[in-house]
């Protein structure tokens, strides 16, 4: 063996590379992108410039850290039932989902819960929305997965 090279550093590579693979096998995995609640292109997020960056005072991390597990206490879903009813066309999990995206930004812009019928829509269209991807993903890993199966058939069972 190569000097620096043992079992516990091929033991750890084996894992980052099985953990690689597992990611991998998750991206196309019905079952485990439904459960994620809000889906967000990176496209769509900003790059970081080094005008976003300060040379001044910023946030103390301990506290807001604090403030977050404090907020995670807490669910401001029920919000929602003061201006809204959620359709029937939604499931439970799609549902759920909503709620959960609602609560949590309402905690980051409105902690006090003080908020107008407008602003309460304007956060749950953005949750509808984020939802609404999560499912278009799906429909997209769906056609590639029923693509494979056809391809399968054909290899098994020629035409």
């Amino acid at each position: 063996m190569k000097k620096g090279h043992n079992f516990t550093t091929t033991f750890r590579l084996f894992v980052v590379l099985y953990g690689l693979k597992r990611i991998f096998q998750l991206r196309s995995d019905k079952a485990f992108f439904n459960r994620t609640h809000y889906y967000i292109p990176g496209w769509e997020i900003p790059k970081f410039r080094p005008e976003h960056f300060t040379d001044r005072y910023g946030f103390i991390v301990d506290c807001i850290s604090e403030f977050f597990r404090e907020m995670r206490k807490r669910s401001y879903a029920d919000n929602i039932n003061r201006f809204f009813k959620l359709g029937n066309n939604l499931n439970q999990r799609d549902v759920i989902a909503v709620k959960k995206t609602f609560s949590g930004l309402m905690k980051l812009i409105y902690p006090d819960e003080n908020i107008t019928r407008e602003q309460a829509q304007e956060i749950l269209e953005y949750a509808l929305v984020g939802r609404r991807r999560v499912k278009e993903q799906l429909k997209k890993i769906e056609k590639i997965s029923q693509a494979i199966q056809s391809k399968l058939v054909d290899i098994i069972y020629p035409r």
